[in-house]
């Protein structure tokens, strides 16, 4: 019903296009198309579907606690994408990611996600996702960009006989 913020453009039938800017992330936008004549009479046509905006890529991003078998990474992201979009932490022990990928999702107002399942003593390579309403991804690297989980810690530890020296 066109009530909320309009967001426009002009344009003259010819270029059959007209580029709207300053729209939000992930978000759903409608459209309809105004022609006016010569004398400012307007006629109005909806444009069929709707489109929705990409995501900016997260920022802000950090490594959080490691352990054994667990990796988290925390965000502070100031982008323009809304709270409710669905970020997802990806793991992998290939720089590529084209191994198994591990990965935790929530939202962008959660600030973080911990990754577990994950192998003692392996070196991973970290990157968070941003996806939109239509699953479109926008990748964002950690820096540094891999970090290892923690070793097992050793068992069956004691003192053995304890003698003089001297």
């Amino acid at each position: 019903n066109f009530s909320s913020t309009i967001y426009s453009s002009a344009s003259v039938r010819s270029a059959c296009f007209a580029s709207v800017s300053a729209l939000t992330p992930n978000t759903t936008y409608y459209g309809r198309l105004v022609a006016k004549n010569w004398n400012g009479r307007a006629a109005t046509t909806s444009v069929s579907g709707s489109s929705i905006t990409l995501c900016a890529s997260p920022n802000g991003l950090g490594w959080g606690a490691i352990s054994e078998t667990g990796i988290a990474i925390s965000w502070v992201d100031e982008t323009a994408n809304p709270d409710d979009t669905k970020y997802i932490a990806q793991l992998s022990t290939a720089v590529n990611f084209s191994g198994t990928i591990y990965q935790k999702e929530t939202t962008k107002s959660n600030g973080a996600a911990s990754v577990v399942g994950l192998s003692r003593n392996t070196t991973y390579y970290a990157r968070v996702v941003a996806l939109n309403w239509d699953n479109i991804p926008a990748f964002a690297g950690m820096t540094p960009e891999w970090k290892a989980t923690k070793c097992a810690s050793p068992n069956c530890l004691g003192w053995g006989a304890i003698g003089k020296t001297g």
